[in-house]
């Protein structure tokens, strides 16, 4: 394949995942619920308690993730591994 048919495709390429990306946000973007808390009053005790639970977990996972990056450990040393 040429340098010229290689350039073409590309950006070929390009363009259509940037079209893409473009319609796709606008359309999300109109898709977004107002927060009025009629899903969580009509929700049963099983699917509120399953949104407890995992609001939870992803606290807890949060938490251990932040206590190891603490502003003293955040800079790399060499290896790669936060410094102590």
């Amino acid at each position: 394949m040429n340098l010229s048919l290689k350039f073409s495709w590309r950006a070929t390429l390009l363009a259509a995942c940037t079209v893409a990306a473009l319609a796709g946000g606008a359309a999300q973007a109109q898709d977004i619920p107002l927060i009025t808390g009629e899903h969580w009053t009509k929700s049963t005790e099983q699917n509120k308690k399953a949104y407890l639970v995992g609001m939870t977990n992803m606290l807890q996972v949060e938490i251990a993730y932040q206590a190891g990056n603490t502003p003293l450990n955040r800079r790399p040393s060499c290896r790669g591994s936060p410094r102590a």
